[in-house]
């Protein structure tokens, strides 16, 4: 029969309870003493109560919404750790896991390469999102090709007409800042360079206003992640014919799908807590939370990183036609 000792040491461990102001080396030598194992306990109690119990976060609109906020509120019911959410912008995300200030960001877009503050985390694929192109909902257009939407976002399509409606000038709406999420990959997918402007006629604040502005004005468009504009009322539109749903992005059809990304510091100081609700977005529970929200689980769709490869294939064709 296990000792007491025994015991309450594989509870410690298992739980990788922190008691303030004493060393793991020194609780394990003293409960490691049988006679006193018990009085250790409930002397230990009080502390039990303050150990660390919650962690930080910051996130962008687009993967709180997409999957952080639901799967944070459910783990945190379950685990009974509470997880303290912000809102900003991915790069303010990044940079306060890079510098320690949080134990984890959810950010739309991966970590920029060479960035001397961003090369400090690790960005952890957790879902699959798209960009999708939106519109007024009484605009009449369902469809839109790659080589249209290339030509607009380099300032080479400007008026409704090239769309075969009556003419008007297009309202190009993006959002302030190079490392905002949803223009972020759709630089580097139309563009090939995320260093590379996109043309755009009215620069708002963040993925909400972008949405808000479509909503209102008949001659507005925008590009924006599929999880965040779904349920919202607004078009949008097929790509090369085909619609954008989460089994045509599951699928690799509808080509411009985008990984939604956890970013970590794999020395952050909770770093065995991040791994453990890293290990619950794997979960069924958690996956079905995802599907929900109209992301796909990005083990449920590993294969779609070939298919970025070939969309990149295809765009470099249509890059080649301006050439």
């Amino acid at each position: 029969m296990p000792m007491l000792s025994d015991i309450v040491i594989s509870w410690f461990l298992m739980n990788s309870i922190r008691f303030p102001g004493i060393s793991d080396m020194t609780a394990l030598t003293i409960v490691s003493r049988p006679r006193r194992s018990l009085v250790l306990l409930f002397v230990l109690l009080p502390a039990l109560a303050v150990a660390q119990s919650s962690l930080d976060s910051y996130s962008d609109l687009v993967a709180n919404r997409a999957y952080m906020y639901d799967l944070s509120t459910l783990y945190s019911r379950q685990q009974n750790i509470a997880i303290n959410q912000t809102i900003s912008t991915a790069t303010e995300a990044i940079a306060a896991v890079s510098e320690g200030r949080v134990d984890m960001a959810s950010i739309s877009r991966n970590l920029r390469q060479g960035d001397s503050v961003e090369r400090m985390a690790t960005a952890i694929p957790v879902a699959w999102d798209a960009l999708t192109v939106i519109v007024h909902p009484d605009n009449p257009i369902n469809n839109i090709s790659l080589e249209q939407l290339y030509d607009l976002y380099t300032g080479q399509i400007t008026n409704w007409s090239s769309f075969g409606i009556d003419p008007g000038p297009i309202t190009l709406v993006t959002q302030q800042g190079e490392a905002a999420g949803p223009d972020y990959n759709l630089r580097e997918i139309l563009l090939g360079s995320t260093s590379i402007p996109l043309s755009s006629t009215l620069q708002v604040a963040d993925s909400e206003a972008v949405i808000a502005e479509v909503e209102k004005n008949l001659q507005a468009m925008a590009v924006m992640n599929y999880s965040t504009i779904r349920l919202r009322s607004i078009r949008l539109l097929a790509l090369n014919q085909i619609p954008v749903s989460p089994q045509t992005i599951q699928s690799g059809d509808y080509l411009l799908a985008v990984p939604l990304y956890l970013v970590v510091r794999d020395d952050g100081r909770n770093s065995r807590d991040v791994r453990r609700l890293v290990r619950f977005f794997s979960s069924s529970s958690a996956k079905n939370v995802m599907r929900r929200n109209g992301v796909t689980p990005y083990s449920d769709a590993i294969g779609l990183s070939s298919v970025a490869l070939d969309r990149s294939r295809i765009m470099q064709q249509v890059r080649r036609r301006t050439q």
